[in-house]
């Protein structure tokens, strides 16, 4: 993996969302990769879109991309983290043993699939498009 797995106990605030993008350096990871132009991609969650996180967005000047409900295959981190749970059998894990298993199978994934992932994204659009989904 090129940064790092953050887990999510459960439903958070707009606030410790937020806290999150700033704690996890949002903005220097995605320039990192992606000096001239990197987006964000969110779903259609309450937390995602509240005004307070947008913002942090737009003040940080980050683009944001808003997905449609319902729209997996545009959703690059589901085909990443199903990739994931696909290269460990034993993903029945719980807690803590689940988590460090997981931190150790994205930090040793290959960082060009991830921008393999990316970058099949204008293909995917196409074909949502060209089968009027």
């Amino acid at each position: 993996g090129s940064s790092n797995l953050h887990f999510i106990e459960s439903k958070w605030s707009k606030s410790e969302y937020v806290k999150c993008m700033e704690k996890t350096k949002l903005k220097d990871e995605a320039s990192k990769f992606y000096p001239q132009e990197a987006y964000y991609i969110t779903d259609n969650d309450s937390t995602h879109n509240s005004s307070f996180a947008q913002k942090w967005l737009s003040d940080n000047k980050i683009n944001v991309i808003k997905l449609p409900p319902n729209s997996n295959d545009l959703n690059v981190i589901e085909h990443y983290w199903y990739a994931l749970k696909k290269r460990h059998a034993n993903f029945h894990l719980k807690g803590d043993k689940m988590k460090l298993k997981a931190q150790e199978i994205f930090k040793n994934m290959d960082a060009s699939f991830a921008k393999n992932l990316i970058k099949s994204m204008k293909n995917r659009i196409r074909n949502i498009i060209n089968s009027r989904g």
